[in-house]
C-alpha cells in the first residue's frame, strides 16, 4: 500500500512538472514556461552560424574568441493551468543570462545576447556565451521596463532566477557535478537560489 501511494505521488508530481516546468508569476497572471535547447552557434566573420554542438555549451576560459560556442534556446510560455499550452507573450518580459560568483560578485553577460519573440510561437534567446568562471550561470526574468542588467541592485530588486544552467552538453559527468555544486555554493541569503524548476516571483 505504501509503495502504491508513493507511486501515485511521484506520478502526480511528474505530471504537474510536465505541465509547468518553470513558473513565471507576475502581478496580473501566473505563467508556465518550457525551455528547448537548440543547436549552438559560432560567430564567423561577424555572422552567427549554426554548428553541430548542442546548447547549453560551456566555453572554456582557455578558448580564444574564434573558438567560442554560443548557446541558443527557445522559450515557450503559456498561462498556468492551460493544458493546451497555448503560447502567449508577456508585456515587457526580459529573460537574460546572469553570472553569480562564488566570492559574492555578480554580473551580466559580457557579450551582447539576443532576446526576441516569434509571434504566436515562442521567445528566442541566442548568442549566449556561457563562459567558464568560478560561479553559476542562471537565466533570470523580469517585467520591469526599467531593469538595468548591468546593475547588481537593479537585478536583485527587479528580477528572479528562472533556472540555473547546469546541464552543459560538452562536460563530463564529473564536471557537471562540479557545476551543480558551484551553483549550490553561489546561493546567498540576499538572493536565495530557487529550485531548478521554479521562477516564482512577483513583479
Amino acid at each position: 500500500m505504501k509503495y502504491f501511494v508513493t507511486s501515485i505521488i511521484l506520478l502526480f508530481s511528474t505530471h504537474s512538472f510536465a505541465h509547468c516546468p518553470y513558473e513565471i508569476d507576475t502581478e496580473n497572471e501566473n505563467y508556465c514556461a518550457s525551455i528547448e535547447w537548440a543547436k549552438a552557434e559560432k560567430k564567423i566573420k561577424g555572422t552567427f552560424k549554426e554548428v553541430s554542438e548542442i546548447s547549453p555549451y560551456l566555453v572554456s576560459d582557455k578558448d580564444l574568441p574564434p573558438q567560442w560556442i554560443f548557446s541558443k534556446m527557445k522559450i515557450k510560455i503559456w498561462v498556468s493551468g492551460d493544458t493546451s499550452h497555448e503560447p502567449v507573450e508577456i508585456k515587457n518580459l526580459k529573460i537574460f543570462p546572469y553570472m553569480t560568483m562564488t566570492m559574492g560578485g555578480h554580473h551580466s553577460h559580457s557579450t551582447v545576447h539576443n532576446f526576441s519573440y516569434q509571434q504566436g510561437s515562442h521567445y528566442n534567446l541566442s548568442q549566449v556565451r556561457f563562459y567558464e568562471m568560478e560561479g553559476c550561470w542562471s537565466l533570470r526574468w523580469s517585467t520591469d521596463p526599467n531593469l538595468d542588467i548591468d546593475s547588481m541592485k537593479s537585478v536583485s530588486d527587479s528580477s528572479t532566477v528562472l533556472t540555473n544552467v547546469t546541464e552543459y552538453t560538452n562536460l563530463s559527468p564529473d564536471a557537471l557535478f562540479d557545476v551543480v555544486n558551484m551553483c549550490s555554493i553561489c546561493s546567498t541569503p540576499t538572493d536565495p537560489q530557487e529550485p531548478p524548476h521554479s521562477g516564482h516571483h512577483k513583479h
